[in-house]
């Protein structure tokens, strides 16, 4: 899956924990994503390389976390990687990101941090299609100025009178 370009490598089988789930590791190489699928959740230790890489998405248990020097990413597409979560702080110091893909995915409000996307100012783009998204929070879209932004295939049944208020220019056009 990785074509070659980065190596996985899990060390324990993660069955000691008792855990059964996946571990995705995704890098950011030059701008293009290579991700590595490794079985085994839990504490198993997950150790990807990929030559020039500065940044790292690792998914452990379903929640999605980074690492390393993200800025200058634009497109991030994220999309069907069985994300359930978001470690708050995973898109912090990302300022050039203009596009997120998190569609298809298991992402439910528990997963979902307040401030998930805060810090993102250059955002124009964000995909939350086909999630399990119930509620849509007074702070989801906070500070952000989008163009456009997908929901679609969510069952949203509560949303804060104030969701869309930092977001009016998009919604005027």
């Amino acid at each position: 899956m990785c074509g070659g370009v980065c190596v996985c490598v899990a060390r324990g089988t993660g069955a000691a924990s008792g855990v059964v789930g996946w571990h995705v590791v995704v890098r950011v190489l030059g701008g293009a994503l290579l991700v590595c699928i490794v079985q085994a959740c839990g504490d198993t230790p997950v150790t990807v390389a990929a030559p020039g890489a500065d940044c790292t998405f690792q998914l452990a248990c379903g929640v999605l976390s980074s690492t390393g020097d993200c800025s200058n990413i634009a497109v991030l597409n994220l999309a069907d990687k069985g994300i359930a979560g978001l470690a708050d702080g995973v898109f912090t110091g990302m300022d050039s990101l203009e596009m997120l893909n998190l569609g298809w995915n298991q992402i439910a409000d528990n997963g979902l941090p307040g401030s998930a996307f805060a810090g993102l100012a250059n955002l124009k783009k964000l995909y939350l299609y086909s999630n399990k998204l119930e509620t849509l929070s007074k702070t989801m879209l906070e500070g952000l100025a989008l163009e456009q932004l997908s929901l679609t295939g969510n069952v949203i049944t509560s949303m804060s009178p104030d969701v869309f208020r930092s977001i009016e220019s998009m919604i005027a056009r």
